[in-house]
Formats: structure tokens, sequence, C-alpha cells
């Protein structure tokens, strides 16, 4: 069995740090909705959107929402420890070749606004070659555009999340 990894005290104390630097505040546990709530409507306001179903997501809150043109986006909210300043700009310099357009960022809310990715068709189990055709297309898009100024590496950015986290 797989365990999930644990935070050190080191690390807890560094997430703490990183969030205590940022603008936004990010939900706690104790206070999770009010934040989150206050957060949708400062989205909801600056970019007159209306929002709708939570998507399922393990680090970040994302809803489903349409704009004042009734065109459906995908508004997600990121903890400042997930960079959605780095996303942001990996997503403007890919400019929807591989990924999502963004659309409107707020990186004092850590919000992104995105396109909205439909109707999403999944691959069929079993399809292993088409599979990785697939795969294989996406990654060539997204590496066929020059990393923005200050995104880490790859290998960069995994040892800056292994020092945050003790297996």
């Amino acid at each position: 069995m797989t365990r999930a990894p644990r935070f050190s005290d080191e690390s807890r104390a560094k997430r703490d740090h990183l969030s205590s630097v940022h603008s936004h505040p990010w939900p706690r546990l104790s206070h999770k909705r009010v934040i989150a709530r206050d957060l949708l409507r400062a989205c909801e306001e600056r970019w007159r959107i209306s929002v709708g179903e939570q998507l399922a997501s393990h680090a970040s809150l994302v809803y489903v929402c349409r704009d004042e043109t009734g065109v459906s986006r995908i508004l997600k909210i990121a903890r400042p420890e997930l960079h959605p300043d780095r996303e942001a700009a990996s997503l403007l310099a890919w400019n929807g070749s591989g990924a999502p357009r963004l659309v409107a960022h707020a990186l004092e809310l850590g919000a992104l606004l995105l396109e909205r990715i439909a109707p999403g068709t999944p691959l069929q189990p079993g399809d292993d070659e088409r599979a990785a055709r697939f795969v294989a297309d996406v990654l060539k898009r997204l590496h066929s555009v020059d990393a923005p100024v200050g995104i880490p590496s790859q290998s960069a950015a995994y040892e800056e999340w292994r020092d945050c986290v003790r297996v």
C-alpha cells in the first residue's frame, strides 16, 4: 500500500510562511467556506462571471462558470504554494496549444479564468496505442514553446517539491 507523503515540521513551516507572504487568504480548515465564498465573489465581480458547479480537485478550488456573453469557462483558485503565477505564465506562453487558453488571471487572488475544453472525450480503455499517440502529440505541442522566464525546469520543480515533503 502506498502512503501519502507527510509534511515534516520544517516543510510545514515553509508552507505556512509561503502562505503568509501571498496577498490572498487561502482557506484554512476552520473558515474555509467563508473565505472560499469571498474569493468566488471577488472573481465574479472582477470578470462578470456566474459560478456554477464545483469540480473535483485535490489541490485547488475549480468551478464551471459562464462569462457575461454566456461562454462556458473554468475558474481555478490555487493555493499560493501551487504557484498560480507560474501556471499563468505557462498558459500564456502555450496560448491554447496543448493546454486551455488563459482568459484572465488575478494572481493576488490565486485565480485563473480558463477556456473550457469540452466535451473532453475520454480515451477508451485498452487502446494504448491511440492513447500514446495522443499524449505524444500534446507533449510535442507543449514542448514546442520556450518556457517563460522564471519557470523552473522539471528537475528543479521536483527538487523544490521534494524539499517540502518528507516521504
